[in-house]
Order: structure tokens, then sequence, then C-alpha cells
């Protein structure tokens, strides 16, 4: 655990834990992952929330055994386009950045289990959105999103659904398609 330590970049020593399972972080001044990074291709679990990165690197492709990535509160406008190959990913952690879309390549995420985007900048999600079949949780609390996609309702496994704060005029009328659906907040859109 590297948390709270001040760190300024990533100390390259831990280029050569070839084994390494989970890599925290969390709350430094880290503003830059570096390349070698994707070479660490057991971290199954990365926190990097609480620092000051405004990217990621390409080579996050390669932490092909990653099930939860924590991103939170950093300075992130993007993610990159291609994350089919996270595909063990089963929790995404995205909240406090100033995120205004999620790349599309995110539904390619068959294993996603819980998405975190609270607090971003968030106007739309991605249009196969429907396709993350194994999707329990999702938080999109305190963004600026007006509407959801059509196939929207085709997450069946869905349990939470958080919306609230957002700018929401009208819920798909398939929305009760939704049946296992336990906890939904809908709190201060514009809902008519």
């Amino acid at each position: 655990y590297l948390d709270g330590l001040g760190l300024v970049e990533v100390p390259e020593s831990i280029r050569q834990l070839k084994q390494l399972n989970l890599l925290y972080l969390a709350d430094n001044s880290i503003s830059r992952l570096p390349e070698w990074l994707g070479g660490l291709s057991d971290v199954r679990i990365l926190d990097v929330s609480g620092n000051e990165l405004i990217e990621l690197p390409q080579s996050i492709h390669g932490l092909t055994q990653l099930k939860m990535l924590s991103l939170s509160s950093n300075r992130l406008t993007a993610l990159p386009n291609e994350l089919e190959p996270l595909s063990s990913l089963e929790s995404l952690s995205l909240s406090s950045n100033p995120l205004r879309s999620l790349p599309s390549s995110m539904t390619t995420l068959k294993t996603l289990r819980r998405i975190g985007a609270i607090h971003c900048e968030l106007r739309e999600l991605p249009n196969d959105t429907g396709c993350l079949a194994a999707l329990e949780k999702l938080d999109l609390q305190g963004n600026r999103i007006e509407r959801l996609p059509l196939g929207f309702t085709q997450l069946t496994q869905l349990t939470e659904l958080s919306l609230g704060n957002n700018a929401l005029t009208e819920l798909p009328e398939s929305m009760g398609d939704l049946a296992g659906l336990t906890e939904l907040w809908l709190q201060n859109n514009q809902l008519v």
C-alpha cells in the first residue's frame, strides 16, 4: 500500500514486481502513470483515486487481469477509447472527474458489475449501455444526463440505479423491464 505518501510519481522499483496483485496508490499527487504499468499483468486491483491524473497511459490495456479499477477524484476528462482488453473488469469507479462522456468500448466489458461515476460532467451514456449484461449497480448521481439511451432497459441484472441530480426529462417507457431493480434514485431531475 502506497496510499497518502505524497508521491508525485509511481516508484520505478514497482516495475520489477511482476507478480503484484494489488496496487494502491490513492491520495498522492501523481499526475501521470508510467507506460511500464501495463507490464504488471497480474494486477487485479488498481486504486489511483485522489491523485492529479489527467489521462491514462495506453499501456493500461496490459492489465488484462484487472478486476477493480478506481480512478475517482482525479482530473480525467476522457478514458482510453479501447477498453476491450480489460475483459476481467468487474468494478469501475470514476467519480469526481470532469468526464463528459464514456467511451463506447466500455460496453464490451461483459464482466462489469459496478460503475460509479458520481459528480462527473457526463451528458450522455454510450448507446450500447444495454450490452453491459452483468451490470448490477450503476451510480450516476450529480451529472448532466438528459436522457437514457435506447436499450438501457436491457440491463436485466441491474438492482441499484442512482440517477439523482441530473437533467432527465423523461424515462424510457420500458423502464418496467428492469424487473430486478430494488433501488432507484431519481430525485432532483426535471421529470414531468
